[in-house]
């Protein structure tokens, strides 16, 4: 079977909705114990205009193939957190969990900025969430002490995530400066752009 890159663009471009759809079918049934709740959440997102708009419209490759990536990492984040509120912070499977987030987190800063970004506000809000709704008692001491502890997890995985991605791009972000210096220039954007459109 042999794909033009342009055939390949098109299907991984289709196969982004239903992984994302997969993703979310996962979160919810993993979360919720409902399986029929999680199986309507995922046609719905398929169904919704909005999933597709900006890769119909505006051919927005990065954002779409991003959103693959949020259920994985709200999910994980979420068993993490599920361990740490029951003080299994030194558990295998906590520490698996931490770690699959961060990996997560930080391709998704490579993928997309702006859903990395998206995600790590959800990650906070969630998390003070999580520890302000815990069992245990209550008054403004205890609601500033939970505050204050949930965003050490939250503010770890979303600055271990940016060090991460940090460590894959730096270096290649030299090598490109480097590969298009003059005498070695390589094919701009807009010129594999007007490629690609004069491909059958």
């Amino acid at each position: 079977l042999s794909l033009s890159a342009v055939e390949v663009f098109r299907i991984l471009s289709f196969l982004t909705f239903p992984l994302t759809a997969l993703g979310i079918y996962f979160l919810t049934w993993i979360r919720l114990k409902r399986q029929t709740v999680g199986l309507i959440a995922a046609v719905f997102f398929l169904l919704s205009q909005a999933s597709w708009l900006f890769q119909a419209l505006h051919g927005i490759f990065a954002q779409s193939f991003s959103l693959i990536l949020v259920a994985p990492t709200l999910l994980f984040f979420d068993l993490f957190l599920e361990r740490l509120l029951k003080g299994q912070i030194r558990s295998f499977s906590s520490r698996l969990f931490f770690v699959i987030t961060v990996l997560f987190m930080g391709i998704t800063y490579l993928v997309h900025v702006v859903t990395a970004t998206m995600i790590a506000l959800v990650l906070i809000l969630w998390s003070l969430i999580r520890f302000w709704f815990a069992t245990g008692p209550a008054g403004l001491k205890i609601i500033l002490k939970k505050t204050l502890v949930a965003l050490v997890p939250a503010f770890a995985t979303i600055l271990l995530g940016l060090g991460l991605a940090a460590f894959w791009f730096i270096p290649f972000q030299s090598y490109s400066s480097l590969a298009n210096r003059e005498g070695l220039n390589t094919r701009n954007l807009s010129q594999l752009q007007e490629e690609s459109l004069r491909l059958p």
